[in-house]
């Protein structure tokens, strides 16, 4: 918005506003209790939709003020709009957690069954297709993320229809 870059900083919990003509950050915006915001979305309104590892999507104005905190499944890393809605890739637990507003709040109204390690989403408005990379994923180990089987990859193809 107005030629500013809106980011996530994930180490510190923040939202982050840059001016890239000045070439600095001019704002920051607390998120907490959101836990390492990953995924960022913008909708219509210049309202963003940030995920978050503890479970929520953070709903911020263009204001900077925080309207909303939906929660949404586990191990979030994108989120995309489109159609009037959030959309976020919860890769842990294989869900897709949709976000809408609903008499003038936001709550997830659907979860939707994704794959498990489908992290990464973007969306054809055109088409009203949304795409998740992933892989079959090994066994985990010792508390790590779980990793991809050489040669298993594809992308999970959801398509809204009205």
């Amino acid at each position: 918005a107005n030629g500013q870059a809106w980011f996530n900083v994930e180490d510190t919990s923040e939202m982050a506003v840059l001016d890239p003509r000045a070439g600095q950050v001019v704002r920051r915006l607390p998120l907490a209790p959101c836990d390492g915001p990953s995924g960022l979305a913008v909708d219509d309104r210049q309202r963003l939709y940030a995920v978050c590892e503890n479970h929520q999507m953070v709903v911020v104005s263009p204001d900077a003020k925080v309207l909303a905190r939906p929660a949404i499944g586990a191990g979030p890393d994108g989120v995309a709009w489109m159609d009037g809605a959030a959309w976020s890739a919860n890769g842990q637990d294989g869900t897709i957690s949709v976000v809408e507003t609903t008499s003038g709040r936001f709550a997830t109204v659907a979860t939707l069954p994704g794959a498990a390690g489908a992290r990464t989403i973007a969306a054809d408005p055109a088409t009203h297709r949304l795409y998740l990379p992933t892989a079959e994923l090994q066994p985990a180990r010792d508390g790590e993320r779980r990793k991809g089987v050489p040669g298993t990859f594809y992308v999970l193809v959801l398509e809204k229809t009205h």
